[in-house]
Parts: structure tokens; sequence; C-alpha cells
């Protein structure tokens, strides 16, 4: 059976995988303490919010933490002489140093605590980390052994705290391109070497649920049609042999049918990554997107008549119309569906023109789409 050390270091690095970060390491460590409670809060650098707040409490163990914590708060924190933003990296405060405080006998002994310390830890890229626990008058004070122990897991809590802020990081990058390929009405697809699709975002989910174009059948991408799955899977197939080579490349399919949907598909070679590979390691993208729905659409049309007339200075009248010739449509179609007479619209049109400089439809198909995404 491992011994107490190793079995920490397993819960220390599996602690950025955690649904609570590092909660098995906060329990196994206030098992091993025999404490009544030990806590464990992180936070980010350059700033004062706590990020995660991990507690562990003994069976015995009843207080209202709601309720402490405000008094806490509002009548201790600032005579607390262990408090977090006075604890140094490193540094170990033992609050026996402490009796004589308000904060000891006003505070913690009428509930009991007679024994607490906190620590402080910090990885390289500043974010903070301090582990505390409280132990009642029927246990021993906490020795140097207690001390000696957070000290020699403390380079392994750091790095696992690296890993998290990392991967946090990877998170927020990954939420941003989801909102982008969303506003894009772009279905984002990841296949790995085998061709098994690993991961979709929620455009491609809906549009491989819904298109009857293509969808996704025993973890694989299939086109309805005999014929546009034959030239998808060739792709995908093709594809897959150039990355083996080394090579990148790019596809382009269009599955279609008799129905508002045209589908387009852009494949594109995943470069093999040195230390990551296997069932879980993308090999290639796809680019789903439905060429019957107007990105303008997609974001929302009363949403996009705002930020277009915001940002050019528009009436709402304009804006509405320079959205419909960005789906382009004519000055009839226009004048038809706003039930305005065509001079109506083409004096609109003329405007839109004058006001963002543009003087070609083209022009303004990308001015208006590339402005909504943005803004959006």
């Amino acid at each position: 059976m491992p011994d107490l050390f190793e079995r920490l270091m397993s819960a220390i690095y599996q602690g950025p995988l955690e649904p609570k970060p590092w909660l098995s390491f906060t329990e196994l460590l206030r098992t091993h303490l025999d404490a009544t409670a030990v806590a464990l809060v992180l936070m980010p650098s350059s700033s004062d919010r706590i990020e995660i707040s991990v507690r562990a409490d003994a069976e015995d163990c009843d207080f209202d933490w709601v309720v402490l914590n405000r008094l806490y708060n509002e009548h201790y924190l600032d005579i607390d002489p262990t408090r977090s933003s006075d604890v140094q990296p490193g540094e170990f405060r033992d609050v026996s140093n402490y009796r004589d405080s308000r904060y000891y006998t006003e505070f913690l002994l009428p509930l009991g605590i007679h024994h607490a310390f906190r620590m402080s830890f910090s990885e390289p890229g500043g974010m903070r980390c301090w582990i505390s626990a409280a132990r009642t008058a029927k246990n021993m004070p906490f020795d140097q052994s207690v001390r000696d122990l957070l000290v020699r897991i403390a380079p392994h809590l750091e790095r696992a705290m690296t890993v998290f802020s990392q991967l946090k990081l990877s998170e927020s990058k990954a939420e941003l391109y989801q909102h982008m390929t969303s506003r894009l009405n772009i279905g984002l697809v990841l296949l790995n070497d085998r061709g098994l699709v690993i991961d979709r975002n929620d455009i491609a989910t809906q549009l491989l649920e819904d298109s009857g174009v293509v969808s996704l059948r025993s973890e694989r991408l299939k086109a309805s049609s005999a014929t546009d799955n034959r030239i998808l899977q060739n792709s995908i197939n093709e594809l897959l042999s150039l990355r083996n080579s080394g090579q990148e490349a790019v596809k382009l399919c269009r599955f279609d049918r008799d129905s508002e949907y045209l589908v387009s598909a852009l494949l594109r070679v995943i470069p093999q990554h040195a230390y990551f590979y296997g069932e879980m390691a993308p090999a290639i993208a796809i680019y789903l997107s439905n060429l019957y729905l107007s990105g303008s659409n997609s974001c929302g049309r009363a949403t996009s008549i705002r930020l277009i007339s915001d940002l050019f200075g528009l009436t709402q009248a304009e804006s509405r119309l320079a959205l419909l010739l960005a789906d382009g449509k004519s000055l009839a179609e226009i004048a038809e569906e706003l039930s305005i007479s065509e001079r109506t619209a083409r004096n609109h049109s003329k405007n839109i023109y004058e006001k963002t400089g543009i003087n070609r439809q083209a022009n303004l198909v990308r001015l208006i789409y590339q402005s909504v995404v943005l803004l959006s």
C-alpha cells in the first residue's frame, strides 16, 4: 500500500482535474493531521478574488461556516495575526504564538479551537495558495513534523498550481474560440488519427442532428448521400495519410439535398504533436457551415441591427436594410420584405454607402458580417 507521502503526491497532481480541485488532497491531509477542519484557498495573481475554496471537516465538526466567515470578515480579519495577506510564500504561522491576541481569545477559543496554523504557497505565474488547519483542545498542538511535511510537499503543490493555471488559461481560450465560431455559425468537429469523432461544438451537434445531410454514426462522420459520403471518407483518409507523412493539407466538401440545408465542410490537417498522440489527440479539424444561414441571423437580427446602427451611425431602418443587403438580397426583394417602395430602399442604400464609405455590395457584405461577429 502506498505510504502517506505517495498518496498525498497522487492527490496533489490529480487535484487540477477534480470537479472541486484538490478536494481529495484536502480530505487526505485533514485525516492525517486528525484536524477538526482543513481548508485550501487559491487566489489568482493580482487579484483579491478567491478562485477556489475547499474545506474538509471532521464528522463531529458542526460549525456554520457561512456565519463564521461573516463574523470573521466583519470583526476579526484585521486583527488576525495569521491572515492570508500577511503570510508570505513558504511561511508557516502557528496561532499558538499569538495566544494573547484578541483573535485567539475572542474568536478561536469560544469555538473550541485551541490549535491552528496557516501556510502560504505560490507558483511562478503569481497564483497564491494557503492551507490552514484547526484542532480542538482534545488534540495536541501542531508540531514540527506537520511543518516538515508541508515544506516537503510545497514544490509539488506549486507545480500542480502551475498546471491548474495553464489549464484555466486553455479553457478560457477554448471558450473564446467557441464564442467566435458560434457567432460565425460554424460547427467544429475534431477527428483522431483513426477518423473517429472525439469532440464537437454546439453548432456542429445541432447541425448533425437536424440537417439530415451529414450526421454522426458510430463515432464517425457520415454523409447521407452515397456519393457525398464516398467523397467525405476519401477526403478524411487522404488527409490522415498526408498527416502521417508530415504534410499539411486542406479539403473542401459540400453536401446538399432538396431542403433548407446546404452544408459545406472544410477539412484541415492538425499537425502531429511530439508529446500528444493517441486516440484523444486531434488529427483533423472539420469546420461545418449551413450556407443557407446568414451570419447576421446567427447573431440575432435585433442585436445585429443595434450593433450596426451604433457602429456606423445608421438609422434603424438603414441598419435593417444593410443587413438584408449583406444577406445578398436585391433592393426589389428588400423593398417587398420591408413593405417599402423601391425608391425608399434606394435612398436608404445610398445613405448606407455614404456613411460606411463602401461603394460595392460585396464589400458591404464583408464589412457587416465582420463587424457583427466581432461586436456580438
